[in-house]
């Protein structure tokens, strides 16, 4: 018999597999079924985050299993679910039903122990093509993590009702006081209206918004198409609590989707009372970009960072792929607004670019944009006291097979490196390029703002 794994070890091991995204659950599964000793101290790792269709055989056969699993100790053991909507197993499979109230009620009253809530590609109608309806959700969330006094996280992503104030009345009936929300592409969708995606409901009702107890919010992520005046106006009601919030991530909009105009009122004059009531506790700012950056729609000028006052790390992340201009363009945006601040330690910058030769791309074209030397010299110019480090990440994604070996990035890299020389000669500047073949977006961190890794450095 083999001798077992000390369980600091094995600890250390599995915490690797999970950060490092090999697989995680298949990897940490795969370990479990051939060793007892990794089965027993793979259990946190395997049964931590589950995910349920909700379909009505889907749900009955998870409720199933909780009821098999009750005396085993593993309902304790999940912490994080996933409810998979209409592009899982429902709309592909019209005629399956979807969840019923009573399995819903008793699925949410058997998953004591959750902590967070994932609500993916949901979608309420009331045409043929049904789906979903809010009441066996409402039974979901009544009784969700009981023993952990309800829900610490909540992410909504691409949740499309039928009407846009049907959000607040979703968000009203979820148990708990959050601290981290995540609200990715939420709200009433107008599949054909290619100019307004998604309505704004205007002021919520009264009534969501005086809830039981607030939200004492840490964390925010919002998609930049959810910067409108019902969102914004519920958070600024006594529904939420910003005095507490220290990261803030405005993620980059599809590029068919419409972002509200920066000068649109009354959005504009909210996001503005918006910035004033968060300036003084954000400390991590990460903004996102895809597409072409029009200062037009763009709600963070120079001005908006002028008000962020404890600021300590800005993350601009530049998902547009094939032009890292915007990167570039971005961060020279808002320097000016940067000047003086004496709580900046840290900007990153990370871009996203796919390089294809047919279309005549050319990998040096990276490092000879001008944009370098340009960001180079505003922030040499900035009184930014407490600046320690300007990362920058190139992530190369080829649309055709290119050798590229690690000299050639390195050699990438110097090159960039010599367009931004007052940064690297006062040890500010750290650059990274990486080769993607299948151009991993960069939209994974927008979900991990509150402890994630970039080439192994925590942010």
């Amino acid at each position: 018999m083999p001798f077992p794994l000390p369980p600091e070890l094995l600890s250390l091991i599995l915490e690797f597999v999970e950060t490092e995204d090999l697989g995680e659950r298949r990897t940490i599964i795969s370990c479990a079924q051939v060793s007892r000793t990794w089965c027993t101290s793979s259990q946190p790792y395997i049964f931590r985050h589950i995910e349920i269709a909700v379909s009505k055989p889907n749900t009955q056969r998870w409720l199933e299993r909780l009821i098999e699993w009750e005396t085993t100790g593993f309902i304790s053991l999940i912490l994080h679910v996933t409810l998979l909507g209409d592009n899982y197993s429902i709309r592909v499979n019209v005629g399956i039903a979807e969840w019923e109230v009573d399995v819903a009620e008793e699925l949410g009253r058997r998953l004591t122990h959750v902590e967070s809530l994932n609500l993916y590609r949901f979608e309420e109608k009331s045409n043929d093509y049904s789906i979903h309806n809010l009441e066996p959700h409402f039974a979901f969330l009544k009784h969700l993590g009981a023993a952990k006094g309800g829900l610490q996280k909540l992410r909504l992503s691409h949740v499309h009702f039928e009407s846009p104030d049907k959000l607040f009345h979703y968000l009203a009936n979820v148990p708990g006081q959050p601290t981290e929300l995540s609200l990715m592409a939420a709200g009433r969708f107008h599949y054909f209206d290619v100019t307004d995606r998604y309505e704004d409901s205007g002021y919520p009702s009264a009534t969501l918004l005086q809830p039981a107890s607030r939200w004492p919010l840490t964390s925010l992520i919002l998609y930049a198409t959810d910067l409108r005046k019902d969102v914004i106006s519920w958070l600024l009601s006594p529904a939420i609590d910003l005095t507490r919030l220290q990261s803030l991530v405005v993620a980059a909009a599809n590029r068919q989707e419409r972002v509200p105009n920066a000068t649109e009122q009354p959005a504009a004059s909210l996001f503005e009372q918006l910035v004033t009531a968060i300036g003084r506790s954000v400390r991590k700012l990460t903004l996102g970009i895809e597409g072409r950056l029009n200062p037009s729609t763009d709600r963070f000028t120079a001005d908006t960072m002028t008000r962020f006052t404890s600021l300590e790390q800005l993350l601009i992340l530049s998902d547009n792929r094939i032009n890292p201009t915007n990167g570039l363009s971005r961060a020279l945006y808002l320097v000016p607004g940067l000047d003086g601040n004496k709580s900046l330690t840290e900007i990153v910058l990370a871009v996203d670019v796919t390089v294809d030769t047919n279309m005549g791309h050319e990998i040096d074209d990276i490092s000879s944009l001008n944009g370098w030397g340009d960001l180079d010299r505003e922030l040499d110019g900035a009184t930014l006291p407490c600046l320690r480090r300007l990362f920058v990440i190139v992530r190369l994604c080829f649309m055709i097979t290119v050798r590229l070996d690690g000299d050639s990035l390195a050699k990438l890299e110097d090159a960039v490196r010599t367009r931004m020389p007052r940064l690297l000669v006062r040890g500010l500047l750290e650059i990274k390029v990486e080769k993607y073949h299948r151009g991993k977006s960069l939209k994974e961190y927008y979900h991990r703002p509150w402890s994630y890794h970039i080439h192994d450095r925590e942010l």
